[in-house]
C-alpha cells in the first residue's frame, strides 16, 4: 500500500476488492441449535432486497433497515426496521430508539430459539 500523492490533476482511480462473505460462511457451518441473523442496510426496494439476502445467505432472520431516510438510521438516535423470518413472515418494528429496537430484536431471536 502506498500513499496517494497530490498531483496537478484532481482525478484518481480507486480499485476495490470484494471481501469474503463472512455471514454466508457462518450460515453454512451453523449447528441445529443455532440461528443466523443478518442485517440489510438498503436504500431502495427494502423488503425485496432484504428477502433476497435472507434466501441467498440461508439465514434464519434478517433485519431490514432503510438507510436512505433522514429521520432514522445512521445519523439519528431512532430507527425503524422490518424483521424477516425464514418462512417469509415479516415483523415491522415501528420508529423507536435504537435501544428499544435492539430489545425487540433480541425478544424475536429468543422466541425463534425457543421454538
Amino acid at each position: 500500500m502506498k500513499k496517494i500523492k497530490k498531483t496537478s490533476s484532481d482525478d484518481f482511480e480507486l480499485h476495490l476488492i470484494k471481501t469474503h462473505d463472512i455471514l454466508k460462511e457462518v450460515a453454512k457451518i451453523k449447528q441445529n441449535h443455532q440461528i443466523t441473523v443478518g442485517f440489510a442496510a438498503e436504500t431502495e426496494n427494502l423488503i425485496d432486497n432484504a428477502s433476497k439476502k435472507l434466501r441467498t445467505k440461508k439465514l434464519d432472520l434478517l433485519i431490514a433497515n432503510d438507510v436512505s431516510r433522514e429521520d432514522v438510521g445512521f445519523n439519528s438516535d431512532f430507527n425503524q426496521v422490518t424483521v424477516i423470518n425464514d418462512d417469509n413472515t415479516k415483523i415491522a418494528i415501528q420508529k423507536s430508539t435504537k435501544e428499544e429496537i435492539a430489545d425487540q430484536i433480541v425478544q424475536i431471536i429468543c422466541k425463534k430459539i425457543n421454538k
